[in-house]
């Protein structure tokens, strides 16, 4: 499938590896059905490489979680039913950032990333400014202590162009009186 890219020498992990990842993107892109197809095509049962099952779920709930998030944030329901939707959402997002957690222990460092990228995104959405500033100055004080080669700018330049890191600032008293 990928052999236009590998030259026919990859492995099969890695093989699937990509897969998911290209999955992921079609998720990205608001594509969420497509992303889902992609990623079945890659499960790793059927393909003889149950390794990789821990990474293909991680990615699945990623997928989910974007879904869901998109939902919980552009969806709302009229007249009495607003509040069970929005509690159903609620619940449904909380419960695959839990199912993320593992995924830190045995990721790759750009899916991890994309998996507290998420969280933020959770934040904001639930209006969490606060908490969304302190998960940003998290991850970048994390990564100035990790390493010294330059991720740190890449990062910091990938939250900045995503408009993460100025959404979340904390506004100045003197304009928040304003508003």
């Amino acid at each position: 499938m990928y052999d236009h890219i590998y030259g026919g020498h990859a492995s099969q992990t890695e093989v699937l590896s990509l897969g998911c990842a290209e999955a992921y993107q079609h998720a990205l892109m608001g594509r969420y059905q497509l992303a889902m197809t992609q990623l079945m095509k890659h499960d790793p049962f059927m393909n003889k490489t149950p390794r990789m099952n821990n990474i293909y779920i991680g990615f699945a709930n990623m997928i989910r979680l974007k879904k869901a998030l998109h939902r919980y944030g552009s969806t709302t329901k009229s007249g009495m039913y607003e509040a069970d939707f929005l509690r159903n959402e609620t619940f449904t997002v909380e419960r695959l950032m839990r199912q993320l957690k593992p995924v830190y222990e045995f990721a790759e460092p750009d899916v991890v990333l994309e998996c507290k990228l998420l969280e933020i995104e959770y934040l904001q959405r639930r209006q969490e400014l606060d908490e969304a500033y302190h998960k940003i100055q998290q991850l970048i004080d994390e990564d100035k202590s990790a390493s010294q080669s330059g991720s740190f700018v890449d990062d910091s330049r990938m939250l900045i162009d995503r408009g993460v890191a100025n959404t979340c600032r904390p506004m100045p008293a003197h304009q928040a009186l304003e508003h």
